[in-house]
């Protein structure tokens, strides 16, 4: 089992159990992108910048090379996801207003700069 799908099953589980919340707290060690066990309540625990911020997070970890094709085919099914997060809020991403810590998802950024710099609530 690929370490992604181990980490979005791990997140499946604390939103379920609602031990999710959104915060970097609560899921520092859901890194990951697996939309087989990724719940769309965790997108839905998002704030907007959260959401504009992961959008570039995913678009960027995309554009890297040497990814392998099934973690490359999870990333894009977990940004399908988020598209339809975002127009659900109507929302479109945006340029970005700060940087990234690029290890980590929206809801794993524990940087206050960089939390306040994109929004997060």
């Amino acid at each position: 089992m690929s370490l992604l799908r181990q980490i979005m099953q791990q997140l499946g589980e604390r939103v379920r159990s609602g031990t999710a919340g959104g915060s970097a707290d609560t899921a520092a060690d859901s890194a990951g992108a697996q939309p087989a066990g990724a719940d769309p309540a965790q997108l839905k625990a998002c704030s907007d910048g959260m959401l504009l911020y992961e959008w570039e997070w995913l678009e960027r970890r995309l554009e890297q090379p040497g990814l392998d094709p099934e973690h490359r085919a999870d990333l894009r099914r977990w940004l399908s996801l988020l598209r339809d997060e975002l127009q659900a809020r109507s929302l479109s991403p945006i340029r970005p207003p700060g940087p990234l810590q690029e290890a980590c998802h929206a809801w794993q950024v524990n940087d206050p700069e960089i939390r306040r710099l994109w929004s997060f609530h």
